[in-house]
């Protein structure tokens, strides 16, 4: 069987960045094994401005926030905060890195994920008209 060792997964769908080459059946049954893992964390929405920033925890979309306006309930914009390296030979449900929590400093948002990574992105940017 022919096989990708390492896939990263992103909006545009999942592309191969290592060929494996051959690798055993059963090597392929353990790699996509059922792992057991807690669901994706629940985010309360944040108001910053006239909007909302809102973590959509879902497969598609891990290390993302969402820029709302709550009056229109229309989204103004995806943020991508971190990416994530999804290595098709190991189990890719534990590999899962979801949004643990965000809140307001000053002019950052600050997300910290199930890794306890804090990441920082400047809330100025993003909050201006386009």
């Amino acid at each position: 069987m022919y096989a990708c060792a390492v896939a990263i997964s992103g909006r545009s769908g999942t592309f191969c960045a290592y060929d494996a080459g051959e690798i055993s059946t059963r090597d392929m049954a353990v790699a996509v094994a059922e792992a057991k893992r807690s669901p994706e964390p629940v985010v309360p929405p944040l108001e910053v401005g006239d909007v909302e920033i809102r973590v959509p925890n879902d497969i598609e979309n891990m290390g993302v926030v969402e820029v709302w306006d709550p009056k229109s309930e229309k989204k103004l914009k995806d943020i991508r905060v971190y990416r994530i390296i999804i290595w098709l030979v190991t189990e890719a449900d534990v590999q899962w890195v979801f949004i643990k929590s965000i809140a307001l400093d000053g002019d950052a948002l600050v997300v910290v994920d199930e890794k306890n990574k804090t990441h920082r992105v400047s809330v100025k940017k993003w909050l201006k008209k386009d």
